[in-house]
């Protein structure tokens, strides 16, 4: 996820991340169809073949990731408006600073849980 986001600098990065049972497993790195250092929406066909393997692997989607390439990991106003699955953290990879910062989060309208994660 860190080295996704990495590379898709100076442009925000996002992607899914899989697993069976709430254990997260895999990421899916998924194109920011905007292209932009400030706003991401990801590719709709990308996601829908992610989709259709998980239900045929039984998959769920266990987080949401995307990049801030020069702001804090904390949700913006627009990630907060965009949510979709209220269920499902949100990971916001910061590289504000040299060294990469993650922060999950649980955001149902305008009410948003800081999680804690451990990064392996």
């Amino acid at each position: 996820m860190i080295n996704h986001c990495r590379s898709e600098l100076p442009n925000e990065a996002c992607g899914l991340i899989s697993g069976i049972n709430g254990y997260q497993e895999k990421v899916w790195e998924i194109s920011n169809v905007n292209k932009s250092p400030y706003s991401f929406e990801m590719d709709s066909v990308q996601v829908e073949a992610i989709f259709n393997y998980f239900n045929r692997k039984k998959e769920t989607v266990t987080g949401i990731y995307h990049s801030h390439p020069t702001a804090d990991p904390f949700p913006s106003l627009e990630d907060v408006e965009n949510i979709i699955y209220p269920e499902i953290p949100y990971f916001i990879v910061s590289f504000k600073t040299n060294k990469p910062d993650v922060k999950g989060y649980l955001i149902n309208g305008n009410k948003i849980v800081q999680l804690h994660i451990r990064l392996y």
